[in-house]
């Protein structure tokens, strides 16, 4: 920031449920708090964990995981929203990209609930 002349507007890193927390490539939650001090939009990518890529963004299987499926069942809502709302609530954007018009579809219900303080806690903890 110091050496900015244009501030910058959005940070944007691979950020999902059961981050490994990597400070290196800004998927930690000490850069997304820096982030929100800064008025800097965090726009998180690869929300459903990109497991077998060379830096994953979750150490879980975000569409899978036990405490997704769970919370997932309670609002009868797929895995795929609620680890979509929980990146909402945490006050970042996210990125989804697919070529399947049903999931583009589902996609858009991520506004239409909204996760509880526990069910929060829950996924904060995977």
């Amino acid at each position: 920031m110091a050496a900015a002349r244009i501030p910058p507007a959005v940070n944007q890193a691979g950020f999902a449920i059961g981050s490994p927390q990597n400070m290196t490539l800004g998927r930690d939650w000490g850069t997304i708090k820096r982030c929100q001090e800064l008025n800097i939009t965090y726009e998180a990518y690869a929300p459903f964990g990109e497991r077998h890529a060379t830096a994953p963004t979750s150490r879980v299987d975000v569409l899978t995981d036990p405490t997704v499926m769970r919370v997932a069942a309670q609002h009868n809502r797929s895995a795929a929203l609620v680890g979509l709302r929980w990146i909402l609530q945490h006050g970042m954007a996210v990125v989804t990209s697919s070529a399947n018009s049903q999931y583009q579809q589902e996609d858009l219900g991520v506004i239409d609930f909204e996760l509880t303080p526990a069910d929060m806690a829950a996924l904060d903890a995977v």
